[in-house]
């Protein structure tokens, strides 16, 4: 009889590893493993348990078999979280009893039973037979096991009931037996001992990948075709947990990037060569994963900082497997046009706004440039380009702030325009306003400006579009003649993140600035008044002198506009063409010198057209006054040099940077001069607000009076002269008559 328990014990050990050949793995923290007595009886009324360690395998899985013990070596292979298993009894203590005794020959198989998909409680057979579920689905934990406590002796069919998105293939349900013969850890113990603590290792097939990020910037949106690579931006990646929707809370978990939270764009080296704005990820299995833009690395100094962040987007996206270990990657929102997806790569676009200020040409009256030369009392002709990112309905500021030096704004004139050419007109200026335009800066010591809150909303229908904003400026008296020039500064202040709905902005930290200026340069003319008496010369000074400047003609004249008889009269000949305002009238002084300043190159729209011309007005005593007007002919060539600057600092992008220092100011090409003055630049180390090493730009010309005929004086010597002769010839005369009658007296 022992004998025959004794086979019988073999048999179900032989049973047991036939039902349970199952994949090898390891894992630590598992149930501790007790054995029965070293009987061939089962202890019916003793409690066992199911632990089950989980992996993921890549490609195929290759079964190979254990023995129900806990392995003392972890296989090298990834624990698979959030694995559903469900176990079914299929035979109570009793029938498993009856059946390693013999008396049931059936060789039951998993095989034999169908899952119900939509009620997985229970499990039948081919016959109908139906059996319930042992408790509720389990789940395994972060290290991939999960373990089913206070089982009763039988046999149990376990199933995974839930499987998670990074397994490509389920395991195939398998029987279990609580409890199965002790063979030890290789099979090859003698089996004398029950085993009612079983686990069991069976592995999924998975397969895994690399995913690439690439951030770029684009401004407006008609960069598209060139965006810039961004690197410096950081990303955290989560994976969505096994059971959870996209919209629930704590339905994310991070994965890590080593020891990090976070991944960062950077350079990486591909079949192309090197690559700006990546990041990789390698290893990923199937599954929902999103990317989250964060910010701005610490190192990522440098970094063109001026392209607006979305931390309120992610980019959402799903990995499945493909054939021939290849994955698929899709987007899951459709409305977030911010990222594609071309093969494994995910663009992520981020947007900038963009400014760019320019004056027109004075000569030509329609050139926009950077820096141009204008006259004090001008109204000088300004444009404003602005560039609208294309989320713009996302952002909370933006606005324009105009910032003149020695200029005065006039925002009356301020104009709004759908085309570079300023004809197509934006009439209703409170259709992208949140408020009125105001003045701007309350100081206006140095010019005033003014600034252009506009509603982000409302400027939808503009997104990746310029809008061009038009308007005039008077050139003051207090105007730079230096290459320092006078500044017109446009300063863009915009959102520079994108933040979650209801978050307020912080001042500075949430805002960017790009500045651009347009320059006005405007000169001087320098006169020395020296008189010449014969060889000799002698400054002069209180010799007055009245600028005039040469205008269309106008048939009425009026305030300081000559009437063309009074400009014939002063010496202007062309009065057909031309008439005459008076620009300003001085008087020399210091040795002979006089001082014109704020005025503009004698260039205008006309050929030989000049613009300014000298009158004087008062002489020194003795000299003759100028028969003519002279021409004062400044012509001084000017050089701006811009450099672009994207480096960040304070949040404030300087698009354009001009440096006094660099500049220059030339003499004619022609060689022009005006009473062989000279155009000259002087340099000078002015305390300007700048600091700048500037140069004058001047025209130094020497004017020249000579000594007059002076006519003779009442009671000078010269009428006593005189009238001693007179007195001789009248003495000379009576002598003559008093000699012609002497003589007819004779006769």
């Amino acid at each position: 009889m022992k004998l025959k328990r004794f086979l019988t014990g073999v048999l179900s050990a032989v049973m047991a590893l036939s039902v349970c050949a199952l994949p090898a793995a390891a894992a630590e923290g598992a149930g501790a493993t007790t054995t029965a007595p070293s009987t061939s009886t089962i202890d019916t009324g003793k409690k066992g348990s199911i632990t089950i360690h989980k992996y993921l395998v890549e490609g195929d899985v290759t079964g190979s078999s254990n023995y129900g013990e806990k392995l003392t070596e972890e296989p090298k292979a990834e624990a698979a979280k959030d694995v559903g298993f469900s176990i079914y009894q299929v035979m109570t203590a009793k029938e498993l009893v009856a059946y390693y005794n013999g008396k049931d020959n059936t060789e039951p198989k998993a095989s034999d039973y169908t899952i119900n998909e939509t009620d997985k409680t229970k499990v039948t057979t081919k016959g109908g037979e139906e059996y319930k579920r042992s408790g509720e689905e389990q789940k395994t934990d972060a290290t991939g096991v999960t373990t089913f406590n206070q089982l009763e002796v039988g046999l149990y069919l376990v199933v995974e009931t839930t499987k998670p998105a990074a397994v490509t293939e389920a395991v195939e349900p398998f029987l279990v037996s609580v409890p199965m013969t002790k063979v030890g850890e290789s099979g090859k113990d003698d089996p004398t001992q029950w085993l009612y603590d079983i686990h069991v290792y069976p592995k999924n097939s998975t397969q895994t990948g690399t995913i690439c990020l690439k951030k770029q910037g684009l401004v407006g949106g008609a960069e598209i075709s060139n965006p810039t690579d961004l690197n410096g931006v950081q990303f955290k990646l989560e994976r969505l947990k096994e059971g959870k929707t996209v919209g629930e809370n704590d339905a994310w978990e991070i994965v890590k990037n080593g020891n990090s939270d976070l991944y960062t764009t950077g350079t990486v080296d591909s079949q192309n060569g090197s690559q700006n704005g990546i990041i990789k990820v390698e290893g990923l299995h199937p599954g929902t994963y999103r990317f989250t833009e964060v910010g701005y690395a610490d190192s990522a100094a440098g970094v063109d900082k001026k392209y607006i962040l979305d931390t309120a987007a992610s980019y959402t996206f799903k990995i499945e497997a493909g054939n021939n270990g290849t994955q698929t990657v899709t987007p899951l929102d459709t409305d977030n046009k911010d990222y594609t997806i071309d093969g494994t790569t995910i663009t992520v676009t981020n947007y900038a706004p963009d400014v760019d200020k320019q004056v027109v040409n004075r000569t030509d009256g329609k050139t926009y440039q950077e820096a141009a030369d204008y006259a004090v009392g001008d109204k000088i002709p300004y444009r404003i380009a602005v560039t609208i990112p294309t989320n713009i309905a996302k952002l909370k500021t933006f606005y324009l702030t105009d910032t003149p030096e020695n200029l005065d704004d006039d925002t009356s004139t301020i104009n709004f325009y759908k085309n570079p050419e300023c004809t197509a007109q934006i009439v209703d200026k409170t259709s992208l306003l949140k408020n009125s335009i105001t003045v701007y800066p309350a100081d206006t010591a140095k010019g005033s400006g003014f600034k252009i809150d506009f509603d982000p909303k409302k400027l939808t229908s503009y997104a990746g579009k310029t809008i061009y904003i038009t308007y005039d400026a008077t050139l003051n008296k207090g105007a730079d003649t230096t290459t320092a020039g006078n500044h017109n500064k446009v300063d863009l202040t915009y959102s520079n993140k994108v933040k979650p709905d209801g978050a307020d902005e912080v001042a500075n930290t949430d805002h960017n600035h790009i500045e651009d200026t347009a320059v006005v340069y405007t000169f001087q003319i320098d006169i020395t008044k020296v008189g010449k008496d014969g060889n000799k010369e002698t400054k002069l000074d209180g010799v007055t002198f009245k600028l005039y400047e040469q205008i269309a003609p106008k048939v009425t004249a009026a305030g300081d506009v000559l009437s063309d008889t009074d400009a014939k009269a002063l010496g202007f000949k062309d009065t057909d063409n031309f008439s005459y305002k008076e620009v300003a009238t001085g008087t020399t002084e210091g040795g002979g010198k006089l001082t014109f300043t704020g005025l503009s190159n004698s260039k205008t729209a006309k050929p030989d057209a000049s613009r300014y011309w000298l009158v004087e007005t008062k002489t020194k005593d003795g000299y003759n006054l100028l028969g003519a007007p002279v021409e004062a002919k400044l012509d001084i060539v000017y050089k701006t040099t811009w450099k672009e600057e994207n480096t960040f600092e304070n949040g404030v992008l300087v698009k354009h940077s001009h440096d006094a220092n660099t500049e220059t100011f030339k003499k004619p090409n022609d060689g022009s001069q005006t009473n062989n003055g000279t155009q000259e630049g002087t340099e000078q180390s002015a305390g300007l607000d700048r600091g700048e090493k500037v140069t004058y730009g001047i025209l130094s010309t020497e004017i020249i009076n000579k000594k007059g005929f002076q006519l003779p004086v009442t009671g000078g010597f010269g009428t006593l002269l005189f009238s001693g002769i007179g007195v001789l010839l009248v003495l000379a005369g009576v002598a003559v008559l008093f000699s012609m009658k002497k003589k007819n007296d004779r006769a």
